[in-house]
């Protein structure tokens, strides 16, 4: 329990705050302080004026199981390693990273029927930290060896040989985690752009 809190206590601030309150969720639907249904994103009740589902959808990753581990340890990882990696000291820009995923989600969602959107946050991460992290070699049970640039797409593999459907949710956090990566580690070299950063962080975030 004290190694647990202290490695809690050392996760960075804005992996640490999702992270709890995905916890903080889970626990209050495990316990039936909360349902579900209170929480998914639906077009139709937004317009009923059930706005707090704009953020909630982002916060339930499922009932308590393998899958939930699962991406809350990808969600931990991968989001704890952007922080403290290729974001350190910079936790203005990796906030405004994670609010463009949410925008950018929230728009794909409007369109595509995904019910809870937090599978889709923790895929643009990963997906990301893929991206940025490429020749980094990984295993998967101990069966597949492959390198970090292609984690996404053996995820999505497993995901259809494990539940026979297209993972919608995944490929639209693809979606997002590539569009994002474009715009701030592609465009930027492209002689085109002249150096200029699309995505730069707002002053009043870093204020």
């Amino acid at each position: 329990e004290l190694m647990l809190l202290e490695w809690y206590m050392q996760v960075p601030p804005v992996t640490r705050i999702y992270l709890t309150l995905v916890g903080l969720v889970t626990v209050l639907v495990h316990l039936n302080y909360v349902t579900p249904v209170t929480l998914f994103f639906s077009k139709a009740l937004l317009k009923q004026g059930q706005y707090w589902r704009l953020v909630t959808s982002f916060f339930y990753l499922g009932e308590l199981s393998l899958d939930w581990v699962l991406h809350v340890y990808f969600l931990a990882r991968y989001c704890e390693q952007l922080e403290t990696g290729a974001f350190r000291n910079r936790t203005a820009d990796f906030l405004y990273m994670m609010l463009l995923f949410w925008i950018m989600i929230l728009l794909g969602a409007w369109f595509v029927k995904i019910p809870f959107l937090s599978q889709s946050l923790v895929f643009a991460v990963t997906y990301l930290w893929s991206r940025r992290n490429p020749n980094i070699p990984m295993g998967f049970f101990g069966v597949l060896n492959f390198q970090a640039a292609y984690l996404c797409w053996v995820l999505i593999g497993f995901s259809v040989i494990l539940h026979q459907v297209i993972p919608t949710a995944d490929f639209l956090g693809l979606l997002a985690g590539h569009i994002y990566y474009y715009l701030e580690d592609v465009y930027p070299r492209l002689l085109a752009s002249r150096g200029q950063r699309l995505l730069k962080t707002p002053l009043w975030l870093e204020q």
